[in-house]
């Protein structure tokens, strides 16, 4: 039996005999007129195989909806009575599903977040009925929120994003999804989930690793990039900098959802799609 399990800590317990452990840091940020969205790329596979740097943890569908995820963002069980899932792919399913259901975006996102939700919630509810110890540990090591997905569209000019914690309670050993339009992590609109420890300082100001007094970025990089969207960069490349080697890692991807509705890639990994559709 072959086990894949993309998470953000290593996972211990019934499955483990081939795992991979994801650190993830998303940070988004409302500001003038735009979304942005920038994500790490850090992956790592335990049994000694080495880190990887090519995990796409931000997705954009039908040209008007953007997706970013962390956590256990990936399972896989070959051979075994557990079908496999990207939380991604669920993404796209959920999107499919989303659409119909409703006439305008505004309407369609709280669709895609509800069924993108029940979905996971599904798949982890399989699992604890199947290897209960496994999901025990995830929850002990790293809190109730097993995964968490965003969600994010416009609708006449305007944002409209969701968040979905897929929550594990020990007690009962029920599993849920909850949604919400902010996080408890975001600040005037700019929010970030996975290790943010680091990075919260960093945009706190709370420490001196920020440089913000004599930070100045380039003229010819201003040319290409927005000043907003530079700053959250360099936010995320700082944060990795000095967070605990082995949770983030560079390279960046960074997206813009506009006003208009138009999607810009920033940064993309090449083994990242531009439009998951």
């Amino acid at each position: 039996m072959k086990t894949a399990l993309v998470l953000s800590l290593c996972l211990i317990g019934q499955i483990a005999l081939s795992q991979i452990s994801s650190g993830t840091l998303i940070v988004t940020r409302e500001i003038n007129g735009k979304l942005i969205v920038a994500a790490d790329s850090y992956g790592a596979m335990s049994g000694g195989e080495s880190p990887r740097n090519d995990q796409c943890k931000i997705a954009a569908f039908k040209h008007q909806f953007v997706f970013a995820s962390s956590g256990a963002v990936e399972y896989s069980l070959i051979p075994g009575p557990i079908d496999g899932w990207k939380n991604s792919d669920e993404a796209r399913l959920a999107v499919e599903a989303g659409f119909s259901a409703a006439a305008s975006n505004r309407g369609r996102i709280d669709a895609i977040a509800d069924a993108w939700g029940k979905r996971l919630a599904g798949h982890w509810a399989e699992v604890y009925a199947t290897y209960p110890n496994a999901v025990i540990a995830l929850g002990k090591l790293h809190g109730p929120a097993l995964t968490m997905g965003f969600f994010a569209t416009v609708d006449n000019g305007r944002f409209y994003s969701r968040f979905v914690n897929i929550l594990f309670d020990p007690a009962n050993g029920s599993i849920i999804a909850e949604q919400g339009e902010s996080l408890s992590q975001c600040v005037a609109k700019f929010c970030a989930f996975g290790f943010v420890k680091t990075f919260n300082e960093l945009r706190a100001g709370l420490t001196k690793k920020a440089e913000t007094s004599i930070w100045t970025p380039s003229p010819a990089v201003l040319s290409r990039i927005d000043r907003e969207t530079l700053w959250v960069i360099r936010l995320v490349d700082l944060a990795i900098a000095y967070e605990i080697p082995g949770n983030i890692g560079t390279p960046i991807d960074v997206l813009e959802l506009w006003a208009n509705g138009g999607i810009h890639w920033v940064a993309r990994k090449n083994n990242c799609r531009e439009n998951e559709d």
